[in-house]
């Protein structure tokens, strides 16, 4: 796995996060942040999303966008 260098990319580069609700705190867990990464990206082609407003709207799998623990360009999501 190789990192985006975003000081080359000329476009707003943004990350999604998935997170699971773990003794009273939202965790990383990878095997099911992996899952996650998957279903998005088939949201994203089957709703040819291509807007940062309409991906917030990904809702699969008990999913669903938390402003609260998001910024700008991290998204998270969780369940």
């Amino acid at each position: 796995f190789k990192a985006i260098d975003t000081k080359v990319v000329n476009s707003d580069v943004y990350s999604a996060n998935f997170k699971q609700l773990k003794e009273g705190i939202y965790k990383t867990i990878a095997i099911f942040s992996k899952k996650a990464r998957g279903m998005m990206t088939r949201y994203i082609i089957e709703n040819n999303i291509n807007e940062i407003s309409s991906l917030k709207l990904f809702n699969l799998d008990g999913y669903f966008y938390n402003e609260d623990l998001s910024s700008a360009k991290d998204l998270v999501f969780c369940r």
